[in-house]
């Protein structure tokens, strides 16, 4: 379906009183639509959704506990994840996680890391597409 016939069908869709027939479209239609339109609304939209449904079922809570804190406390994962654990993408089964979610609509958010002497640590800072913009 080309953009003309969609702005032709929108058109007409906004100017008259349908019946419900007239919102059929063909197989074709469909099929264009679907290897057209939805791959770039996946690409843009759906990662926002889901990394806005993880945050709000993390901080969903008035005190923190393993998994789950307010927005702005730390999460502390004091145990490593089990193997059913479907948290995140792949969790290492070796690591033991901390994270947080920040608001800096706002305000920005100031934080600090204190010596680690010989200690690995790694702190990256992902956007909404849950990629990584920075490391400390």
């Amino acid at each position: 379906m080309s953009h003309d016939s969609f702005r032709v069908r929108q058109g007409r869709i906004r100017s008259s009183c349908l019946s419900p027939n007239q919102f059929a479209v063909s197989t074709e239609e469909a099929e264009a639509f679907a290897a057209n339109v939805l791959p770039i609304i996946e690409a843009s939209g759906y990662p926002l959704v889901t990394f806005d449904l993880v945050r709000k079922q993390q901080t969903n809570v008035a005190m923190p506990d393993a998994e789950h804190a307010p927005m702005g406390q730390l999460i502390k994962m004091r145990t490593y994840p089990a193997l059913d654990n479907h948290c995140c993408a792949a969790p290492n089964a070796d690591t033991l996680y901390a994270e947080v979610w920040l608001d800096v609509s706002e305000e920005p958010w100031i934080f600090s890391i204190p010596d680690m002497a010989d200690r690995y640590y790694n702190m990256p800072m992902l956007d909404g597409y849950s990629e990584v913009f920075f490391v400390a």
